[in-house]
This record gives C-alpha cells, sequence and structure tokens, in this order.
C-alpha cells in the first residue's frame, strides 16, 4: 500500500496533492493533474516559406552536425529526409517547432511516410503521427519494419 502524497516536508498539500474530491486519490491518478494543468494549445504554425535546396540545407546543417554524429553533416545532408527524420526523433521539442514552422506539416508527414526501418522509435512514430494529425491514438499505423525477400 503507497502512502497518499501530501506535499513536501513542512509544505501543505496541493490541489494536485488532495486529488479532485480532496481524498488525494482520483480514479486513474492524473485527475488532479489534468485539472490543474491545463495546456493551451499552440498556434498552428505558420504556412512554410517555399524553401530553396540552399536554404533547406543552411537550416538543416547545425542540426545535422548535431544529431548524425556518426558523419559528416555534408554526407547527411545528401539525404534531407534522413536529417528531418532524425530530428524528429532526437531533436529538442524547439528544434521540432523550428521545422515545422520551416518546412510546414505537410514535408512531416512525408518524412514519416517515406521512413525506413530504423528512423523512428515507438515513441516518436506515435507522437509525429498525432502531432501532424495523421492518426489518433487508436489507429496508429505500424513502424516501418525490416523485411527478407526470398
Amino acid at each position: 500500500m503507497r502512502p497518499e502524497r501530501r506535499g513536501l516536508p513542512g509544505q501543505e498539500p496541493t490541489r494536485l496533492d488532495a486529488g479532485l474530491d480532496g481524498t488525494g486519490r482520483s480514479e486513474d491518478g492524473w485527475d488532479a493533474y489534468r485539472q490543474t494543468n491545463q495546456v493551451e494549445h499552440l498556434p498552428m504554425p505558420q504556412p512554410p516559406v517555399a524553401c530553396s535546396p540552399e536554404e533547406l540545407r543552411a537550416l538543416l546543417r547545425p542540426l545535422a552536425a548535431r544529431l548524425i554524429w556518426w558523419q559528416s553533416a555534408q554526407q547527411s545532408l545528401r539525404h534531407p529526409d534522413r536529417v528531418i527524420a532524425q530530428v524528429m526523433e532526437l531533436g529538442t521539442f524547439e528544434d521540432g517547432e523550428g521545422l515545422r514552422q520551416a518546412l510546414g506539416d505537410g514535408r512531416l508527414a512525408q518524412v514519416l511516410q517515406r521512413a525506413e526501418p530504423g528512423w523512428f522509435s515507438p515513441r516518436s512514430w506515435t507522437y509525429w503521427q498525432q502531432k501532424l494529425g495523421l492518426a489518433d491514438s487508436g489507429s496508429i499505423p505500424p513502424l516501418p519494419r525490416r523485411g527478407f525477400e526470398a
């Protein structure tokens, strides 16, 4: 049996600690969190400005240098979809939002559709499918898988 959480020593319990009904319990344990931490929806990114190949390389170069450590940024930039996927997989929230604003949701959705096996973890795959409005939580498409052809 877990003890009820009632704030830090010397502090009064918060509304989150007390739960919705004041007992410290809720049906799934998250009701009080949901109620006290309503997330404001972020504004949708502006439509992307047409991006020339040079501008795309300039945008992706620092990200490639930071997130694709096993080869040079120059080599990585030969495959922009791979760089974009790596940003979606390992980049910060700000990196991902920057790509959304610069390239648009359609371009990121294209990368998901063209993804090769191993580019995305299940967590990132699910996040981006939902974030880009391609699927809801009950209909996430399977990750790309490697196969053997006979």
